[in-house]
């Protein structure tokens, strides 16, 4: 989304607003008023993660197709996931994160 002041010589002020449907891809224009317009919508949602957990996701590297395509393979190689057993690994590995 694209956003400017445009003030007219009524001293009426507008803000334009250049936009893309994240559905449909269709771009859209808009004038609103400025005294409407909620200048908060810009900014950034905030995240359930905390600083350190943003940090440290962003040094992971990314997924590519080939990790992809081995989870894939692993997965068919599975019968059953046994619910037990998937707690206690994640009990173990929060325990050597500490």
């Amino acid at each position: 989304m694209q956003t400017g002041l445009y003030v007219r010589s009524s001293a009426q002020s507008y803000v334009y607003i250049k936009y893309r449907c994240s559905r449909c891809k269709q771009l859209g224009e808009q004038m609103i008023d400025e005294e409407e317009w909620d200048w908060s919508v810009l900014n950034e949602e905030k995240n359930e993660m905390s600083d350190q957990e943003r940090r440290n996701f962003a040094t992971i590297p990314n997924i590519s197709a080939d990790n992809l395509l081995d989870f894939h393979t692993e997965l068919q190689k599975v019968e059953r996931v046994d619910e037990q057993v998937f707690r206690r690994k994640r009990r173990l590995s929060r325990k050597r994160a500490v």
